[in-house]
């Protein structure tokens, strides 16, 4: 899903493609954060945060599926 190159083991995502790739709401993906079963993100800027992709991708492949 989010695919990093080989010089660089992951990349930074942001919150807008993060939310758009997970298709869940911005207070869903707080709710997730404060519960500890998503990352925190790293704070880049005075105002910018993001997640690394293998961060995301553990966290997901943890996740439980509803069938």
């Amino acid at each position: 899903m989010f695919i990093a190159t080989e010089s660089m083991p992951f990349r930074y995502i942001r919150r807008a493609e993060l939310l758009k790739a997970l298709g869940i709401s911005r207070s869903t993906l707080e709710s997730l954060i404060a519960q500890g079963s998503f990352p925190v993100p790293f704070k880049l800027g005075p105002r910018a945060i993001a997640w690394r992709s293998n961060e995301v991708e553990a966290a997901m492949q943890a996740m439980p599926r509803l069938n």
